[in-house]
């Protein structure tokens, strides 16, 4: 019989740890005797498992439990103040940094204005200059202690291997093939951790929002860009793990054309459904095409006759006020955005699919026609199966709470963002 090494009872005591410490962030406050039956392990193994946890402040006890018979046991939570994270959202019109405490309440946060960093260095130095910020900022509060800071998690739009910690394409520098990891490195002694923002608003779904305990989730991230323009991002969490490919870049939508005139024989027709996904034209210019053309609008007044200062916070802000013009526009939008959702759900066949990104805030507006669409043409099985909803993660920072879990990832999985 082969003889189990030290290395691997190491292993195998941080994937245990990992596993009862998951479970008390999800299901705390919880007893030991719980914890045993959910992880099948030993009672001697979940005794000396959380008694570490305890001596290293990261579980907490907190009140008892009902009893059945005998002693009330009692009951063990996250202790949220053990740890904080950092959490960076890099956006093409702004970059937001956040502190949050281990179970991703977010406690304070900075913002800057951004727009697309022309080298590496540029680009290094606004995450740098807005952490810097942030922890100049957290440094007089006394319920933030940075000695107790496990790492910082960056969430960036494009190409991103994150095993690697390098940005392969972003929307947000001119540069390719970044180590953004190894760069960053070089200023912060934290753990870091990057990733694309479709996947980092999956994997703060799970945790703190919509998706948790939900094994297959289709995501879909909804971006803005210049001159409100909006872009769609996707991520796959597939039997509880996010599917990344084997260059770790799944998810792109649409096909790369730049080079499609080179292919002998290719046609439009051949090609125009398999454009990137985008919302085109944006939402202020369908709706100025409908007032220039003759239609009445509320948007008119609500801009002073400016056509041009209309913009999509504007056309929503109306259609909730029953502007005719308005509700078309985001109706339109919502059944083009339902076809290409019907399609990934046949595709995929997920359990949920979530809506996040920059146009959530027009709620059941664009969430009503979607479904309406997805329940019409994805095939009856998977229609029936899925559930449509928008994200919880919302609010100006938003994004920095999903990047947390990049960091608080690697504490409730035995191999992290890999698991």
């Amino acid at each position: 019989m082969d003889k189990i090494g030290s290395g691997d009872l190491e292993a195998l005591k941080r994937r245990n740890k990992s596993l009862v410490l998951s479970i008390i962030h999800r299901q705390g406050p919880i007893s030991r005797a719980e914890l045993t039956r959910l992880t099948q392990l030993s009672k001697v193994t979940i005794t000396r498992l959380v008694k570490e946890l305890l001596e290293e402040e990261v579980v907490r006890e907190t009140g008892l439990d009902i009893s059945s018979g005998g002693r009330r046991p009692i009951l063990l939570e996250l202790h949220p103040e053990s740890g904080f994270t950092i959490g960076v959202d890099v956006g093409l019109e702004s970059i937001r940094a956040g502190i949050t405490d281990l179970k991703g309440n977010i406690l304070m946060g900075v913002k800057r204005k951004n727009e697309v960093s022309q080298t590496r260095e540029e680009l290094v130095q606004k995450i740098k200059g807005v952490v810097d910020e942030l922890l100049e900022k957290s440094d007089i509060r006394t319920d933030i202690r940075l000695d107790k800071i496990r790492g910082i998690g960056v969430s960036i739009p494009g190409l991103i291997d994150a095993e690697k910690g390098v940005i392969l394409f972003g929307h947000v520098v001119d540069e390719k093939n970044i180590p953004l990891r190894d760069l960053l490195r070089k200023h912060f002694t934290y753990p870091i951790s990057i990733d694309n923002d479709a996947n980092v608003g999956v994997l703060g779904e799970r945790y703190l929002g919509v998706g948790r305990d939900v094994k297959n989730i289709l995501y879909l991230h909804i971006k803005r860009y210049a001159e409100d323009r909006m872009s769609l991002g996707c991520s796959f969490v597939l039997d509880g793990r996010i599917y990344r490919g084997a260059s770790q870049t799944s998810g792109e939508l649409g096909l790369r054309l730049s080079d499609r005139k080179l292919i002998e024989g290719l046609r439009e027709e051949d090609w125009i459904n398999f454009k990137p996904w985008e919302i085109d034209p944006p939402i202020p210019e369908q709706a100025v095409e409908k007032i220039v053309s003759g239609a009445q609008s509320l948007l008119k007044k609500m801009v002073k006759d400016n056509l041009a200062a209309i913009t999509t916070d504007t056309v929503i802000e109306a259609a909730r006020k029953n502007d005719r013009v308005s509700l078309e526009v985001l109706q339109e939008v919502a059944r083009k955005l339902g076809v290409r959702i019907a399609f990934l759900v046949n595709f995929m066949n997920p359990e949920l699919v979530i809506l996040g990104g920059d146009l959530v805030h027009a709620e059941n507006l664009l969430l009503d026609p979607i479904r309406e669409v997805v329940g019409h043409l994805a095939f009856e099985v998977p229609a029936q199966t899925v559930t449509i909803k928008l994200s919880e993660l919302r609010g100006e920072f938003g994004g920095c709470v999903g990047a947390s879990f990049l960091v608080l990832s690697n504490l409730f999985t035995p191999t992290g963002l890999f698991a």
